[in-house]
């Protein structure tokens, strides 16, 4: 979006378990949206796995970040991704595993009636954090770390 900014991505001392994470300084204004990420061509089949998982904190509390996957239409290869989203709060100051099961994700509703209805992770094309807040603006860092597709923990 116009007026996004990444200030900073880069690897940085300390990870999470690990000598580096990912950094990520953003400014975002007031009813603008920004994110990083990959989009997959072609296709990836992610149905052998439950999830992705990752750690992550923040400088600032009360930050809303979004997991976004985009899942492409095997009818009509050709049509854009479907965004399915999972807004979350990293802790600020203190690394924080997450999980996400992949029936988490939930189609934007932004998107209306377009695209697929339903997730289906042997579709995946993009994979993306985004950022924004519709109501003010916002200006952070981030910190991710061991990003990786999950299976469940057996109970």
């Amino acid at each position: 979006d116009e007026g996004v900014e990444l200030d900073t991505f880069e690897l940085a001392a300390p990870g999470f378990d690990s000598e580096q994470a990912l950094k990520v300084t953003f400014r975002s204004p007031t009813e603008h949206y920004g994110g990083f990420g990959m989009s997959l061509d072609p296709v990836w089949d992610w149905s052998a796995v439950d999830g992705i998982s990752f750690f992550w904190q923040a400088d600032q509390p009360d930050l809303i970040m979004g997991v976004y996957v985009g899942v492409a239409d095997p009818e009509n290869p050709d049509a854009p991704v479907t965004p399915f989203l999972v807004y979350l709060t990293p802790p600020a100051g203190d690394w924080e595993q997450v999980m996400l099961s992949w029936g988490a994700f939930t189609k934007a509703e932004w998107i209306g009636d377009e695209g697929v209805d339903v997730f289906d992770p042997a579709n995946i094309s993009e994979v993306s954090f985004v950022f924004g807040n519709w109501e003010k603006a916002q200006q952070a860092t981030l910190w991710l770390d061991d990003i990786r597709l999950a299976l469940a923990e057996s109970s």
